[in-house]
């Protein structure tokens, strides 16, 4: 993965999770900061957790079926990868349609 992606996907990673005043600037970094959120999340702020994961907009039936496929696996890190893998597609997303600023 390039280096802008990864700069992008940590940034809105960071954004979604309150993870700002972390400088781990890597997504291998990220990720477990991101697990450790959502372990609290699933046992103290479940309503918040599913309202995050609607707005960053992970899709519910993959979640579903990765929870039921990997059943010993920790929930956290399924969910972790699924939410990395959503926001990849969106730094994506947001770097190929970006717009220059216009030049004068």
């Amino acid at each position: 993965m390039n280096q802008e992606i990864e700069k992008h996907t940590v940034a809105l990673i960071q954004h979604d999770f309150n993870l700002e005043d972390f400088s781990q600037d890597t997504l291998e970094n990220i990720r477990q900061l991101l697990i450790e959120r959502l372990d609290y999340l699933l046992d103290h702020d479940f309503a918040r957790l599913l309202d995050i994961l609607y707005r960053i907009d992970v899709n519910e039936e993959k979640v579903k079926n990765m929870l039921a496929k990997q059943a010993g696996t920790n929930s956290s890190e399924i969910l972790a990868d699924l939410i990395i893998e959503r926001q990849i597609e969106k730094a994506k997303t947001r770097i190929k349609f970006r717009r220059d600023p216009p030049t004068f």
